[in-house]
């Protein structure tokens, strides 16, 4: 039976979606790509309504050169544009693959080849990769009618008669759809031609032609050829050495299933390149750098059976209206061909576009059915991208969809948990599927984050073998940080190579978007890849998405961000954006261009499990009967002190200072298992832990134990006949014992005797001090007693020290110390401290009386806190927050003068720099907002508003948050609504007295 591979699209979020005045017309259909042969057994899809979340004159399907050019030409004659690519960046030819031969030129009407050329991106009939991806990315942002959504997958059309009037997508948040009056395919195999229904001329050939380039420094010299005969993996490719790279070119046999085929010639010829690699070595050459392109090209040889335009160009299918092909002349064609062919489709669609009408108003069918509850259902997200926004709808009908195959264990994601959760789960001898987005293994792992960042001093037997063959380097001395670099290179081919060898079945550039359940039990995954949209039924699924994509398709609840605000812990270092939006995370990379093919996502959505791991759990050091991987870390957040922050991280980061300060953690089973749901685990950064406590455990080597763990309990589930809830947890634990995941002390529970707290109350006030303050926090009621005298004592820092902690115990007596440290404005920090490492203060420690203060409602701290908010000298706004919010706790009116003007205040938060900068700028207001609302002042409402329409989800999503907690009611994103209701509001509002 044949195989598939899935491809993983994320979509634009379009907040303003207005879609009345225009319509689809009767029943358009909609349909999912498949170009696999027929003969598959097939299971059923019931009908169902998809989000229309966009609209726009043309839409574009692909990002390549050719995509771009035609974005570029069509936006240039007025039209608005919405771009599509499943990458995160565009002109992926020449800036991921490496293919950078412009080619013979043509007339390029745009003029972006004389651009690139001035700007030294083109020289000497080459383009400089690292300059095109900054260049290309400029261009397209400076034009404004041009809306880039990366992450998402080209899944098949919307169909009126025999014209394209728009285009299916796949991504984090679902399928939906994007409306156009004309639609230009520049995709790879010409995905959209293909679900459209367009003939195709020519042959199918018996062998396809896979290229794959690699950069060589220092500049390769033509004997290279010699030494590729020394490599045995490498006798039927051919070796060109070109000025800044070698290319390998291998002939491979065809099959139906052009998806399974572009996944076997990714994996073989990173392994050729490789071999070619060390046959060079072999042979005396020196090599002081080496890059494999990231993704291969492959030929489809078909083409399109095109109708020629007025202006000669044939680029319009027979008999299929509102579709142009953005494709050259020339099956293997340079950059400059590609532009041209795009320019060429650009400016044909805008012209059609022109004359078509619009697409606009979907229908608003009955809810989507629900099939035949006593049979298998196909479920997937469905709800668009963001929260509070009114998306149309358009309805499928019910539909087949092929089962590719059956296995006993599918890992979706093949990233840092999924990988080892594959190949551990083969090695027990199992049929494994691995279905990755990405095309290599290893996600973060390999792709964006090269070093080993903390993580369990010990490691399992696979992780020891995956080192075994990478190049790794320490780079701190003890005490440190423990960073150890490491070749991302070496690390995708460490990883396939071992999965290749336990017998693991890997599909690249494919998306897990949706799941088959029966009951409560998950017994399949739908893939969508350049195959088409098809199951995999397996006894046991892997969810390692790291966003819990199939767990909360298939129903199960989860969390994302910080309960008080919803803000995720931050990606890529920077940016204030929700891993799951699209068009969110596209405004980001569209100005910032990534040369890594993966992201830093710290965190996305969090499956309720069985248990879900507390941040008490951890700073309390809990041991779990049901453990199955460890983890070590410090609290590793680039979040700034933040007065949205939960109590314990606020004691641990903001008044402790314990940035820096290791944590051993368990992770226990249970917090795999999403509630409800069987024959599902979740791992990555999805598994079942609050905001704070999900910060520690998500080191790559903790991970990697997590995922190694999964695929071993998938496995044991399969052969025990039972649900993985129900695997004995002796059984499974003596497995990843003898594997090196655990180590028999991890299963003994011998817990530490108690700290003596009359000893550690004496260290107040001396060096010791912190590591004191810590234990007795820790120690709880037990602290109090001993605690309690030294408010009295005649030692200034020991009496802060002694009222703080108190004050974090919620003892009521340490209130006036608190408010004498306030008084004195006592700026006492604490910092913690690790070798050959940055560290974080705390806030100074009369802010921290501050938050206490408000903590334990003292009404007699509201004036002297509202006094320090008026002194901007002693509360810089990036403190502000917690004396705001202090004072909203409490509940005193008086405060409410002291507030308002906070409303104003916001400083620039650049994009690059959203995370840290958001307190200044976003923080102070809607902390203002709140609080106001809570003394009765509802002044803050128009300011929210207004935040509605803020470039980031996120704050969106706060700013909705807060007018329904304001309001009482629920007008989601609308702003005309809410702008409706404060104007009759303000009308009916009594003055106060």
């Amino acid at each position: 039976m044949k195989t598939k591979r899935a491809m993983w699209v994320i979509l634009p979020v379009a907040m303003l979606l207005l879609l009345q005045e225009s319509a689809i017309s009767a029943s358009p259909e909609i349909r999912s790509l498949n170009r696999l042969p027929a003969g598959f057994p097939a299971m059923e899809q019931s009908a169902r309504d998809l989000p229309v979340i966009a609209q726009a004159d043309v839409v574009v399907a692909g990002g390549g050169l050719a995509g771009v050019g035609a974005a570029l030409r069509a936006a240039r004659e007025g039209r608005s544009v919405i771009l599509v690519e499943e990458r995160n960046c565009l002109a992926h030819e020449a800036t991921v693959a490496w293919d950078c031969e412009l080619g013979e030129t043509g007339p390029v009407t745009s003029g972006l080849l004389d651009t690139l050329k001035k700007g030294g991106v083109v020289k000497g009939g080459m383009l400089n990769p690292l300059k095109l991806k900054t260049a290309i990315h400029q261009a397209v942002a400076a034009q404004q009618r041009i809306r880039v959504l990366f992450f998402s997958l080209p899944a098949g059309v919307v169909m009126e008669g025999n014209r394209v009037c728009g285009l299916v997508i796949v991504n984090h948040a679902g399928r939906q759809i994007v409306s156009g009056r004309a639609v230009v395919d520049a995709t790879e195999q010409s995905r959209i031609a293909v679900a459209a229904g367009a003939k195709f001329d020519g042959n199918k050939r018996s062998e396809r032609t896979v290229r794959r380039l690699a950069t060589i420094s220092p500049k390769p010299e033509p004997e290279i050829a010699r030494s590729v005969e020394a490599a045995g993996g490498l006798k039927n490719c051919s070796v060109t050495v070109g000025p800044q790279y070698v290319e390998i070119g291998w002939k491979m046999p065809a099959t139906d299933d052009i998806a399974a085929d572009w996944s076997r010639g990714q994996a073989a010829t990173l392994s050729m390149c490789f071999a070619l690699r060390d046959a060079m070595t072999k042979s005396g050459i020196l090599i002081k750098e080496f890059a494999v392109s990231p993704e291969i090209t492959m030929n489809d040889e078909r083409r399109v059976c095109c109708r020629a335009t007025e202006g000669g160009a044939a680029c319009l299918p027979e008999g299929i209206e509102g579709l142009v092909m953005a494709t050259p002349a020339r099956a293997r064609a340079g950059a400059a061909a590609l532009l041209g062919a795009g320019e060429t489709a650009g400016k044909i669609a805008a012209e059609s576009a022109q004359k078509e009408k619009s697409p606009g108003q979907a229908s608003e069918p009955a809810a989507s059915s629900a099939g035949d509850a006593t049979r298998p259902q196909v479920k997937e997200l469905l709800a668009g991208p963001e929260t509070g926004v009114h998306y149309q709808r358009l309805r499928q009908d019910a539909q087949r969809l092929p089962v590719a195959m059956q296995c006993d264990v599918i890992v979706v994601g093949g990233g840092t948990s999924g990988a080892f959760a594959a190949i551990a789960a083969a090695r027990q001898k199992a049929k494994v599927v691995m279905v990755e987005v990405l095309p290599n293994l290893g996600g973060t792992s390999s792709n964006r984050v090269n070093t080993y960042y903390w993580g369990v001093p010990w490691k399992s037997a696979l992780s020891e073998q995956v080192d075994e063959g990478i190049s790794t380097r320490q780079n701190t001395g003890p005490g440190g940080l423990e960073k150890v670099s490491f070749s991302g290179e070496e690390k995708k081919r460490a990883l396939q190579e071992l999965a290749l060898k336990a017998g693991v079945q890997i599909f690249y550039r494919s998306f897990g978007a949706g799941v088959v359940v029966e009951g409560n039990r998950v017994i399949g995954v739908v893939v969508e890849n350049a195959s088409g949209r098809q199951v995999i039924l397996a006894k046991n699924v892997v969810d390692a998405t790291g966003h819990a994509d199939l767990a909360a398709a298939a129903g199960a609840a989860f969390e994302k961000g910080r309960p008080k605000d919803g803000f995720l812990h931050e990606a890529e270092h920077g940016p204030l954006r929700d891993s799951t939006d699209a068009e969110d995370l596209s405004k980001y990379y569209l100005q910032r261009p990534s040369y890594a093919l993966s992201l830093n996502i710290r965190e996305s959505r969090r499956i309720c499990g069985d248990y879900t791991l507390t941040f008490d759990d951890v700073i309390h050091g809990r041991r779990f009967p049901d453990v199955v991987a460890r983890w070590r870390s410090n609290y590793d957040s680039h979040f700034p002190h933040s007065a949205n922050q939960d109590d314990a991280a606020q004691d641990w980061i903001a008044i402790f200072g314990l940035f820096r300060k290791p944590i051993l953690g368990d992770i226990p089973y249970r917090c795999l298992l999403p509630k409800g749901l069987e024959n599902i685990l979740v791992v990555g950064k999805a598994y079942s832990a609050t905001h704070d406590a999900l910060i520690g455990a998500r080191m790559q080597r903790d991970l990697q134990h997590l995922g190694e763990a999964a695929g071993v309990a998938a496995v044991m589930a399969c052969r025990a006949g039972v649900p993985p809830r129900l695997l004995p947890m002796s059984s499974l634990q003596s497995e990843l014992v003898r594997l090196g995941v655990l180590r028999t002390e991890d299963l003994a529970e011998t817990p530490a005797a108690p700290p003596n707290v009359a000893e550690l109350a004496a260290c107040l006030g001396t060096k010791q001090s912190l590591d004191a303050m810590v234990e007795l926090y820790l120690a709880g009621e037990r602290a109090v007693p001993v605690l309690k005298p030294i408010l009295s004592s005649a030692d200034a820092t020991a009496r802060t020290e002694a009222a703080l902690v108190l004050g974090m115990l919620r003892q009521r007596d340490s209130v006036p110390a608190l408010l004498d440290v306030l008084a004195r404005r006592d700026s006492q920090r604490f910092k913690f401290t690790l070798t050959n490492a940055s560290s974080r203060p705390s806030v100074p420690a009369f802010h921290a009386a501050v938050i206490l203060l408000g903590r334990m409602q003292a009404r007699e701290a509201a004036g002297p806190i509202a006094g320090l908010l008026r002194d901007p000298k002693q509360c810089p706004p990036e403190l502000a927050s917690f004396a705001i919010t202090a004072l909203a706790k409490i509940g005193d009116r008086a405060a409410v003068d002291a507030i308002k003007p906070y409303l104003d205040i916001s400083e620039p938060a650049e994009l690059w720099n959203e995370n840290t900068g958001f307190e200044r700028h976003w923080g102070i207001r809607t902390n203002a907002a709140r609080a106001l609302a809570k003394l009765g002042d509802d002044s803050g409402v128009p300011m929210l508003i207004g935040l509605l329409a803020a470039d980031q989800v996120l704050l969106r999503n706060h700013a909705q948050q807060l007018l329904e907690e304001i309001s009482g009611c629920s007008f989601g994103k609308d702003r005309k609504a809410w702008k409706k209701w404060w104007k009759q509001r303000s009308h009916d509002r009594k003055p106060v007295k």
